[in-house]
């Protein structure tokens, strides 16, 4: 879990997420979907893209930068024991 919860999480995407000019410059809309792994200690590792924006390379390497640069989070637990866990984070990037 991300340390403050989902809406703490929106909040860092918002702040460190830049839209790519190129993206702007095109009226680029679409969704990243980000595969990660949060480990025993809550670290984020092994980021890579799970689906991309097929026509922009820049989003899709915008939204695993972000991603890699999570903070560490509360790592999962089964049976009382923390845990790796796999997620999928989707990124929406649209033009304002």
């Amino acid at each position: 879990m991300y340390i403050g919860g989902t809406q703490k999480m929106a909040e860092y995407i918002k702040k460190n997420l830049r839209f790519p000019k190129e993206a702007l410059l095109n009226s680029v809309r679409g969704l990243c979907v980000i595969r990660f792994v949060v480990d025993e200690n809550g670290r984020v590792s092994d980021a890579v893209l799970f689906k991309g924006i097929p026509d922009c390379k820049e989003c899709n390497d915008e939204a695993l930068r972000v991603v890699k640069s999570f903070p560490d989070w509360i790592p999962a637990e089964k049976n009382q024991k923390k845990v790796k866990s796999v997620l999928h984070l989707p990124i929406r990037f649209e033009s304002r």
